[in-house]
């Protein structure tokens, strides 16, 4: 089994730092609707997380909580406890250092829990779902970030975002331009190239954006 890491965020209902869910925060309602569908799904369905099953994905969670490697080795490991007990110590929440720090709680983990869920949903015959706005606006920020880190690997290629009542040029010249709902261009540049977006501007632009390649 995987060390603890400290401390746990919350008590046996994962309340103290809003793990619980409940319809908020973020972080919670992600972790629990991710737990619920590995609870449905088993340890052998497949993910977008090429090469990984369910149980590899829900072990990779329970070591990047308690900030250890995840190999294949490590994934072992945790397995061995069997998947209900892993699925199990991911509802019960993380270790409160650092996990409890409000950033981290939000943009790491919140946005780490959607793209998983979203990996483990997609691959099992889930669509796009209705987001709300605090997904909305974690996932238009994410993309910022991660459209900077491919913006510059374009160069001297632009790129551009566009969402709903949104829109980011990040870099000059022509450009490639990826169109859709936050959550989509957000999954899209955390390298789920399967994402819901539209693909648009120059060939060469484009070109530079599949060379530039994405992922967190």
């Amino acid at each position: 089994m995987a060390a603890t890491g400290g401390g746990a965020a919350t008590g046996g209902d994962g309340s103290r730092w809003g793990w619980s869910g409940g319809g908020e925060p973020l972080d919670g309602r992600e972790r629990q609707a991710l737990c619920d569908r590995l609870d449905e799904l088993g340890p052998d369905a497949p993910t977008w997380c090429e090469g990984w099953t369910t149980g590899d994905l829900a072990a990779h969670l329970v070591l990047r909580e308690r900030l250890r490697r995840w190999g294949d080795g490590a994934r072992a490991e945790v397995l061995a406890a069997g998947f209900p007990a892993v699925v199990a110590q991911l509802r019960a929440g993380p270790p409160a250092l650092p996990w409890g720090i409000p950033v981290l709680r939000t943009f790491l983990n919140g946005f780490e829990y959607f793209v998983h869920l979203e990996d483990v949903r997609r691959a099992n015959g889930g669509g796009p779902r209705p987001a709300t706005p605090d997904l909305e606006r974690v996932c238009w920020q994410v993309s910022f970030l991660l459209g900077l880190r491919a913006a510059r690997a374009m160069r001297p290629f632009a790129l551009e975002l566009v969402a709903p009542g949104r829109h980011r040029r990040l870099g000059r010249g022509e450009a490639a331009v990826l169109t859709g709902p936050a959550t989509e261009l957000a999954l899209y540049l955390a390298g789920r190239r399967q994402a819901v977006v539209e693909r648009g501007g120059s060939a060469g632009a484009l070109a530079a954006l599949d060379a530039a390649g994405t992922g967190l």
